[in-house]
């Protein structure tokens, strides 16, 4: 059991005219108003990360001239930041 001590006159005002119109004691009122709000707590959004070093799949290809230009990506100095700008234009 719980008491509930409401200080503002207003607010109890209200809550007798809501428990009028909705033909119900201020108890079952209140209790279901809680109960919403700590279902509500609960929905939040839970899930785990994963660790990218054990999800790990490393991709090799054998080596083909004919595929490759050898001066085709030579201009890049910083290559996170070069894909960073790539996926940013994209978006």
């Amino acid at each position: 059991m719980l008491a509930i001590k409401i200080d503002k006159p207003d607010i109890e005002r209200r809550l007798k005219e809501y428990a009028k119109v909705h033909k119900k004691p201020i108890d079952d009122l209140i209790s279901e108003a809680i109960q919403l709000f700590l279902d509500s707590q609960k929905e939040k959004l839970k899930y785990s990360k994963k660790d990218p070093l054990k999800h790990l799949q490393k991709i090799e290809y054998e080596y083909n001239e004919e595929l490759c230009d050898e001066t085709a990506l030579t201009h890049i100095q910083n290559s996170a930041e070069f894909v960073h700008n790539l996926r940013r234009k994209k978006v």
